[in-house]
């Protein structure tokens, strides 16, 4: 008569699916996180570019004190861009916003410090004095930059 043997060989079916189970969650946690960081690649790839058109509105002054929509070219009339980028830029469209954030008079302001305004002269009370500060957005498809402005009227 065989006898049989009762000493394990092999895993249960059990233990085979619960190992299976535990692969799968940290392999989908894996990818996961791989495409989270991805999206947070490639927002901040956009946000960059937006940053870098930024400084096209801020070293021009014909822009950014105003809402306008407009073309990446039209920002740097005054610039010397090579051909290839023109033509790239020529193509982007652009949103520009503007919000006043404050505005002040100075003549409205008698005293700075507790001590009373000098007396202007004749020219000087003709021109009055306005500090306005400001926002200016720039939006450029799904990727926007703004930034804080001082204007003296």
């Amino acid at each position: 008569m065989p006898r049989f043997s009762h000493a394990k060989n092999g895993f249960t079916l059990m233990e085979v699916m619960v190992s299976v189970m535990v692969i799968v969650v940290v392999i989908m946690a894996l990818f996961s996180m791989s495409a989270n960081r991805k999206f947070l690649f490639s927002n901040a790839l956009k946000d960059a570019e937006a940053n870098a058109y930024m400084t096209l509105l801020v070293g021009n002054e014909k822009y950014g004190f105003e809402k306008e929509s407009t073309t990446l070219d039209a920002l740097i009339e005054g610039f010397e861009v090579e051909d290839e980028l023109r033509r790239k830029l020529k193509s982007t469209k652009v949103h520009i916003t503007y919000s006043e954030l404050q505005k002040i008079d100075m003549d409205a302001i008698d005293m700075i410090d507790g001590v009373e305004k000098a007396q202007k002269t004749e020219s000087e009370s003709n021109t009055p004095l306005y500090f306005e500060m400001g926002q200016s957005s720039i939006k450029i498809l799904e990727a926007s930059s703004s930034l804080k402005r001082l204007r003296v009227q």
